[in-house]
């Protein structure tokens, strides 16, 4: 298990699945040649990226809070993962907690591997995964996604069963969640994305959601996700949160980067540097 402090905050990572993947199925613009110091974590000895699915939990005084809910089972999905089902529960369970213990999920937008265990098939229904937890959506991100025909768009069973059981909030972009926790504003990737950011006891953190895919794209920043929606708008709130990481020294949780998952960002010669915590 990774667990972390932010000042009087507690963030643990959940993990799904780990899922090797070919650069060029990723990114478009990557060098040639990926730097060394990506290998053991983060790139596997035949070359492929490794990138994890995975939940960031944060606990704050009373509050449990869930950024992000992967894959899920029981979902349509166009391309094959290599995942155990039992992973996330034993992960939650490592961490020391149930579902019943959460009280607000966070999409930071609705992409299949972002929102798929948002909800559970139970009796041949599908029902909040988080009984007692609010979910956060931005409006934006959900009208964008009523909208939507992308294959990584997430699965009506993930949204719809929320909404149905008076669960679902529509927030804005900045949206305060606790005096410790709230949403920032980084579209691209989809046009209503969010990123966390987190202050505590003079301590300053940010979960990246899919502005940042890869510890990759913080040497490269110029190489872009293929699934991004809007690729230049990415690019350049990618190159404003680093910025923003860099200047505040915040630690940066990369949701789908590989263990360690947390690191802080440093400019070398203007250079970007991911030091792993």
């Amino acid at each position: 298990m990774q667990k972390w402090t932010i000042g009087g905050l507690t963030v643990h990572a959940v993990l799904e699945t780990v899922v090797p993947t070919r650069p060029d199925r990723l990114f478009r613009g990557l060098p040639a040649e990926l730097p060394h110091w990506l290998r053991p974590h983060y790139v596997d000895d035949a070359g492929n990226l490794l990138v994890a699915i995975q939940s960031l939990l944060i606990e704050s005084g009373d509050q449990l809070v869930v950024v992000d809910c992967c894959f899920g089972e029981g979902h349509d999905l166009p391309y094959q993962i290599p995942m155990d089902p039992d992973q996330f529960g034993r992960s939650l369970a490592a961490a020391g907690f149930t579902a019943a213990d959460v009280t607000t999920v966070v999409c930071t937008h609705l992409h299949l591997d972002h929102a798929g265990r948002n909800t559970t098939r139970r009796d041949g229904d599908w029902v909040p995964t988080y009984p007692n937890a609010t979910y956060l959506l931005t409006a934006d991100e959900y009208d964008a996604w009523r909208r939507s025909s992308a294959p990584n768009r997430a699965a009506a069973e993930t949204v719809e069963p929320l909404a149905a059981h008076d669960v679902l909030r529509l927030t804005e972009m900045d949206h305060a969640i606790t005096d410790e926790i709230r949403l920032i504003a980084t579209p691209g990737h989809t046009p209503g994305h969010t990123a966390v950011w987190l202050e505590s006891a003079g301590e300053t953190a940010v979960i990246s959601g899919d502005v940042i895919h890869h510890p990759i794209q913080i040497t490269h920043p110029e190489a872009q996700a293929l699934p991004d929606e809007d690729p230049a708008a990415a690019a350049v709130t990618r190159e404003h949160l680093l910025k923003r990481v860099v200047d505040d020294q915040a630690v940066l949780f990369g949701t789908h980067f590989a263990a360690p998952a947390a690191g802080t960002v440093i400019s070398d010669d203007g250079a970007l540097m991911w030091v792993p915590i």
